[in-house]
């Protein structure tokens, strides 16, 4: 069960795996998903069965039957929940079942509160508790943060097809005599856009005498504010707003360099995305990135704008170091990452639940 409302890097992982766990025996994954869009036509492309519930013109009520009919008319064993909302959904279709759920955390749970959502945990604490459900963090640091309120945590950290998109030719083209800098993801406040836009602006012009473009690729309720910040900053015909990355692998290897400016990841795909086409990264140490990069200088304090501008500034002005991280991160994403080794750990993951189903009956 995923929303499928964008398609950012918790889709992109759920539509990898899926892919990747229907070439296996003995396995008929399906995706009931609650919006029409592009992880839709992917997971249909790849020829996953999926159906669409349409959440913008369904209720609560009615999308949990939904949900609860969908798993019974497939005689589904596992039912398989992305984020909270669908967690809620899952536990519904599988309650009074022999179902097993599994519930895979991308990032950082919602606070349990007197807010609606905080009120939504709470509910979902207790029916997971009650349920028996199984977890998957995409990172240790993201485990750490449940087994304290959950049981049954597993690590099983997000994967990619070896093979990646070539970098987007509009954006290759800009490279001649430059060099670009990137930013790739959602533009709200846990991801920092703006933080991005002062590396930059700290960064200047040029770089060894080499301009320095900036490419900011994403959308959402920060895009207007962001357009504004890049103008305050001087930022104007220096970077470049491409909105909507539907197409962010290529983005991403186009780029000379990726920054990942949030305050907090948990495995975040296009890390893994710059990993597979060798571009190197410079990522604030928060999360689980740590769990995926060097602890260096290519890893400043999230909030030390001055160190990400100095380790950016350092890769700018050495193309064989730029090189040497690349190749080192590609053969790290090889060695480690691979959509098919995500697989394999998730299966792990569903016999066990399913065997801790059966024997609490």
């Amino acid at each position: 069960i995923v929303s499928g409302d964008l398609w950012a890097g918790a889709e992109t992982a759920t539509t990898a795996l899926l892919a990747e766990l229907r070439t296996r025996k003995n396995v008929e994954p399906a995706a009931l998903l609650l919006n029409d869009g592009r992880m839709a036509e992917e997971l249909k492309r790849s020829g996953v069965s999926v159906s669409v519930a349409r959440e913008a013109s369904t209720g609560m009520l009615a999308l949990g039957r939904t949900v609860r009919a969908a798993a019974l008319a497939l005689g589904a064993e596992i039912v398989h929940s992305h984020r909270y909302k669908e967690h809620l959904l899952g536990a519904w279709a599988v309650a009074g079942r022999r179902i097993a759920h599994v519930r895979t955390a991308h990032g950082l749970p919602p606070a349990i509160g007197l807010s609606g959502r905080g009120l939504a945990a709470l509910a979902d604490a207790a029916l997971c508790r009650a349920g028996g459900a199984s977890w998957i963090a995409v990172s240790d640091d993201l485990a750490a943060r449940l087994r304290g309120a959950k049981q049954n945590v597993a690590v099983v950290r997000n994967g990619l097809p070896e093979a990646g998109p070539p970098p987007r030719p509009d954006l290759l083209a800009s490279k001649v005599g430059a060099m670009l800098v990137g930013f790739v993801g959602r533009l709200e406040p846990i991801k920092r856009p703006d933080r991005f836009l002062e590396i930059l602006a700290a960064l200047g012009p040029k770089v060894g005498g080499i301009p320095v473009r900036g490419v900011v690729a994403g959308s959402g309720s920060l895009d207007a504010p962001m357009r504004a910040l890049a103008t305050e900053r001087g930022l104007d015909g220096r970077v470049v707003f491409l909105g909507d990355a539907d197409d962010g692998a290529a983005v991403v290897a186009a780029l000379d360099i990726l920054v990942v400016s949030s305050d907090h990841e948990g495995h975040p795909m296009v890390v893994l995305e710059a990993m597979r086409a060798g571009v190197p990264i410079v990522a604030a140490r928060v999360g689980g990135l740590p769990e995926v990069l060097p602890a260096d200088e290519f890893l400043p304090r999230a909030e030390d704008v001055g160190a990400f501008a100095a380790a950016v500034r350092r890769l700018l002005d050495d193309a064989d170091l730029r090189r040497r991280r690349g190749a080192d991160q590609r053969e790290s994403f090889l060695r480690t990452f691979s959509v098919r080794a995500t697989a394999d750990r998730v299966l792990e993951v569903y016999r066990e639940a399913l065997g801790r189903r059966r024997d609490r009956r």
